[in-house]
């Protein structure tokens, strides 16, 4: 026994010494002669074999970059093989840098759980993975590359009960179904963006065990059309239905017989037409907590009415969330609901302001483009999306739970309520474009768990709190165009997740923080990863997995921010999860760019536009690979452009106007393709863009500009420096001597005698010379 733990230990040790970064993640811990202590191992509390390894990363905030890898390794290491009782093994995560799926991972038949999502796998499935006949649940999910042509191999999994293939490309795999419906215990089939067509659906209706035993189906992101097919008909356990980011148009009638449905996302589809009336539907599924119609660009539900009777069919109604924006729905609604958005349907509404309002459980609405009034409703004080409102902000968010509050856009006036501070679970807060004003009180910092603060476009003054980087999730911060003075506060760069820091337009001085390298989410990992959202929920592998919030994996899409970016200042709301943002233009800095700017690889915009900045462009600029837009117009900066920034190929605007730049131009096709205008008011620059040879010799260089505070600092170092030096030499001279009298005894006697002595010299010498003198004066008399 001793024998065979012993040997599992060195086989997990072999598996770690295959990774690049051992101190990383649970590896970190795995040290010590009993393995079943290490992190992510688990142990049979009988016979102490390993059982179980979990390397999966530790969640992250949501909107934060998931391809953070942890651990990095060339490909899987074989020595897993020797683990011949583990059942359960997680890799998610885990970047294996475009490396197969192992086959030998067939081999390993007492497996009942196996994630490998998210972990850089390309190529085609191994159908050796039909062999693991006790797994319940796979998880493939995010490896892009990942293909498959034929599905056969799955029909072997008879134990299987949920399996993700989110991102895996199946589109020649047209046995999909028909292996799927043959599969008697499988109840969460998660297959979205998987570039799935109606080919490869049966025709007609269609009798199995999958579809009578299926609770979760996502079919999102697929190529579906048409009507839904009618081979789904029979799903009557179905609990959670997505068919969103199709294009699907028509309603199929059998839709409203699904009894069990509690969530149903047909969003972002083409639906023109229904067999079947939406009350009906609401009608018989009395389960439904969750129906998400929007962007469906039709009068989809154009006499959609509740509370009127046509509800009847339930006893009793539960629904909590209704999405219609940009469905055309023109109606009244259902007063149990926690979610609801009517945007862009052009809604009248029409609500006394003293009216109590029945949505007990509301927690975020959305009404963009309906007609509230002019002032601010009481009733609204818990409500998202508002518009053309007028008045200051109640005070009366105490203790109110709250997600989302977007105020943007109106005519608010006034200061930001103190109770905001005390409310509970704000993630965005949108004030921007009204007229708000006065310094951010300390109170806010209570909000906790802020994500997106826009503040922008308002009069707030005051300096910018130190206090802001208790706000640890903050992944946008955007301040600009306000009457902001003082220093940019150094403890910015304590925000591990912000991605968007736009400060620009307001009337900060000072310099650039040196720390700017400190802001993570800035910064790129790897050069051929993108960021996507952090998964935080993970795949459940044995009780059935419970709905997901709908509205959470489309948050970033619902709310968004302003952003100037090339040039164009534009609305950022389904790609700000890929912004990566840093604007400081329109104010007053001084000082150089720190050389530490390149650190933030992730960048996609750099504007210091129109400041009194100086100095050179920092060195290693070709690090900012991820740069788009940068913007360093209108400041005092002098050298040469480097030229190692010609190798920046998705740089595609550049503005560098109105400095002291010199010499050449860099070459290259992506300098040759910028705008004269990008290089305007620098007199000593020259090259091809702007039609200016350069001379053999060299361009005449010019000198360094004066800059006169620099010089001052200069003059009061020299003065503090000489006065330190006077008073050196004083305290030097001062205790070299009379100091060593004080505590010498017999020098001091030696010293006084010798004084003494010279003294007596001195007077005889003195008396002698006066008399002389004397007898000179009488003879010459």
């Amino acid at each position: 026994m001793e024998e065979k733990e012993n040997g599992e230990r060195l086989a997990l040790l072999r598996f770690r010494a295959s990774f690049k970064n051992t101190s990383q993640g649970p590896l970190g811990s795995w040290e010590g002669s009993d393995c079943c202590k290490w992190k992510g191992v688990g142990c049979d509390p009988i016979t102490r074999h390993v059982i179980k390894l979990d390397l999966r990363p530790p969640p992250i905030t949501p909107i934060f970059l998931y391809n953070y890898h942890f651990l990095e390794a060339e490909n899987v290491n074989p020595s897993l093989l020797e683990l011949e009782h583990m059942n359960y093994l997680d890799l998610s995560g885990i970047h294996f840098h475009s490396s197969p799926i192992p086959e030998f991972l067939g081999s390993m038949r007492r497996l009942r759980y196996l994630n490998l999502s998210f972990s850089s796998f390309i190529g085609k499935i191994p159908h050796h993975l039909g062999n693991l006949s006790s797994l319940r649940a796979l998880d493939l999910s995010y490896n892009w590359e990942l293909y498959d042509d034929d599905m056969s191999w799955i029909s072997k999994l008879s134990s299987l009960k949920h399996l993700a293939l989110d991102g895996v490309s199946l589109e020649k795999a047209y046995n999909l179904f028909q292996v799927l419906f043959k599969l008697p215990s499988l109840s969460l089939a998660d297959l979205s963006d998987c570039r799935i067509i109606n080919i490869h659906i049966p025709r007609g209706i269609v009798n199995s065990t999958f579809l009578a035993n299926v609770e979760v189906l996502n079919l999102r992101d697929n190529a579906l059309h048409g009507s839904f097919p009618d081979a789904f008909q029979n799903m009557t356990s179905i609990k959670d239905l997505d068919l969103s980011w199709n294009s699907l148009s028509l309603i199929p009638h059998w839709l409203a017989n699904l009894h069990s449905l509690v969530q149903l996302d047909l969003s972002r589809n083409d639906f023109n037409s229904s067999e079947v009336s939406m009350e009906s539907i609401l009608g018989n599924l009395c389960s439904l907590i969750s129906l998400d119609l929007s962007d469906n660009y039709h009068e989809l539900v154009p006499s959609l009415k509740f509370g009127h009777g046509n509800l009847s069919g339930c006893t009793r109604y539960v629904l909590e969330e209704l999405l219609l924006r940009k469905s055309g729905v023109s109606d009244s609604w259902p007063t149990c609901l926690s979610t609801l958005d009517i945007g862009f349907n052009n809604l009248d509404v029409k609500i006394l302001s003293d009216w109590i309002p029945p949505f007990k459980f509301l927690s975020f609405m959305g009404m963009s483009s309906c007609n509230l009034g002019t002032l601010f409703p009481q009733w609204l004080k818990n409500m998202t999306f508002l518009n053309r409102l007028s008045g200051t902000i109640p005070n009366c968010w105490r203790r109110m739970s709250i997600d989302i509050l977007n105020l943007s856009s109106n005519k608010l006036s006034g200061t930001i309520p103190s109770s905001f501070g005390h409310s509970f679970g704000v993630a965005w807060l949108n004030l921007s474009n009204n007229s708000l004003h006065g310094e951010l009180h300390e109170e806010l910092k209570n909000i906790e768990n802020l994500e997106i603060l826009d503040l922008g476009e308002n009069q707030f003054s005051g300096i910018i709190p130190s206090w802001i980087q208790t706000f640890q999730k903050l992944q946008v911060l955007r301040l600009s165009q306000n009457l902001f003075i003082g220093d940019i506060p150094p403890s910015l760069c304590q925000l591990p997740f912000l991605q968007v820091l736009d400060l620009g337009g307001n009337k900060l001085s000072g310099l650039i923080p040196l720390c700017i390298c400190h802001l993570r989410g800035m910064t790129k990992i790897s050069n051929n990863e993108i960021a996507t959202p952090y998964p935080t929920n993970y795949f459940a592998p044995v009780a059935a997995a419970a709905p997901a919030d709908p509205s959470a994996s489309d948050e970033w899409r619902k709310e968004g921010t302003k952003q100037v970016l090339k040039g164009l200042e534009l609305d950022y709301t389904k790609t700000l999860k890929y912004l990566v943002n840093f604007d400081l233009s329109h104010n007053n800095l001084v000082g150089s760019i720190p050389e530490g700017l390149p650190c933030l690889s992730g960048l996609i915009g750099l504007n210091l536009s129109h400041n009194n900045l100086s100095g050179r462009i920092p060195s290693k600029m070709e690090d900012m690979k991820s740069l788009e837009s940068m913007d360093l117009s209108g400041n005092n900066l002098f050298g040469p452009i480097p030229p190692t920034m010609s190798t920046l190929t998705f740089l595609s605007h550049l503005n560098l106007s109105n400095n002291n730049f010199s010499g050449p131009i860099p070459k290259g096709p992506q300098f040759s393709s910028y705008d004269p205008s990008s290089f305007a008011g620098n007199p000593y620059l020259c090259g091809d863009p702007i039609g200016k040879a350069c001379s053999p010799k060299g361009i005449i260089q010019p000198k360094s500009p004066i800059n006169v505070e620099e010089e001052d600092n200069a003059e009061r170092k020299e003065k503090v420096l000489f006065y330190f030096v006077v008073a050196l030499g004083f305290i030097t001279g001062f205790w070299g001597s009379i100091g060593v009298l004080m505590y010498k005894r017999n020098w001091r006697h030696a010293c006084f005698r010798r004084v003494e002595n010279l003294a007596d010299i001195l007077y005889v010498e003195s008396v002698i010379r006066i008399a002389r003198l004397k007898k000179m004066i009488k003879k010459n008399q």
